[in-house]
């Protein structure tokens, strides 16, 4: 089970709203501080800390919890952050939860439980049967290239016997 917090960072004074989730929300925080403050951040430059920055800092900030749920899966996580965002009209949010519309996560979501334990199973010995066919043809191969190998012994050997690999010294006359 995950156990992820909701958290709402709001600028007083404004309409400026940004909602984030995480495992540990103090961490996450002072990771956005440090974005905040920190010019070399990479992330730096991110809506939310550019309006920070313009009405006061950290002192103008409001953190709120939101809520706090145990979850199955990722996918559920960042699907309830997405339904916050819309929700609380988080304009500072730049992309939604993953990069992608609302609709497209329950979809994703749908599509993934869907799956029969049929079809779970079909996939399984699909991927046996893949597995067994790339295994079968290592062992071919391992097996061709010593059989080759050992003819090519058997050759040498034969060779040695009928005196292939003997030089042949040029009688010297005295």
């Amino acid at each position: 089970m995950l156990v992820y917090t909701f958290y709402k960072i709001g600028i007083k004074g404004t309409k400026y709203c940004y909602i984030g989730s995480s495992k540990d929300v103090t961490k996450r925080l002072y990771m956005h501080k440090d974005a905040c403050s920190n010019s070399s951040a990479p992330n730096y430059n991110c809506k939310i800390y550019e309006c920070l920055r313009e009405n006061g800092g950290w002192s103008a900030a409001e953190v709120t919890i939101i809520d706090t749920r145990e979850f199955d899966a990722k996918e559920d996580v960042l699907i309830q952050e997405q339904k916050y965002i819309v929700q609380y009209k988080a304009n500072l949010n730049m992309v939604a939860a993953t990069g992608q519309t609302l609709q497209c996560l329950i979809d994703q979501k749908n599509l993934t439980a869907n799956l029969t334990t049929e079809t779970r199973l079909k996939r399984k010995r699909l991927g046996s049967a893949i597995w067994k066919k790339s295994a079968g043809k290592e062992k071919y191969n391992l097996w061709q290239r010593n059989y080759m190998r050992k003819k090519m012994c058997f050759k040498r050997e034969a060779k040695r016997q009928l005196g292939y690999y003997q030089q042949s010294v040029p009688e010297v006359a005295f």
